[in-house]
């Protein structure tokens, strides 16, 4: 479904009317961006990232998640990624797939299976 709909912006940036080939450009530009992929992922790799671990599984919630890496972070961890992805999660209830990798390279880096 998302490469069908990108292929389809993509044929209208070919479009001779600048503002609509402009306005296809945005548009996929934006829905990479909500599906958290990059262009130089979705195009330099010959197979995509693997997807993030689900969290179904019987490990910590991102909330916990969280809060284990806070308890565990040094004096010289910034947090700022850390904070942005806290306030994303409870104002949204979701993350990215890319930003859940992420927190769970930090956690398994800080927190590792001692949960």
């Amino acid at each position: 479904m998302l490469s069908e709909r990108l292929v389809k912006l993509l044929n209208l940036t070919t479009s001779e009317n600048d503002g609509e080939a402009l306005n296809a450009i945005r548009a996929a530009n934006n829905l990479i961006r909500k599906n958290g992929l990059r262009w130089d992922v979705l195009l330099l790799q010959d197979t995509p990232p693997p997807p993030a671990r689900s969290m179904d599984y019987d490990g910590p919630t991102i909330q916990d998640m969280i809060d284990l890496i806070r308890s565990r972070i040094t004096e010289d961890f910034d947090e700022t990624f850390l904070n942005s992805v806290e306030r994303q999660y409870k104002r949204r209830g979701r993350l990215t797939d890319n930003q859940i990798r992420a927190l769970q390279n930090i956690y398994d880096t800080y927190v590792g299976g001692a949960a």
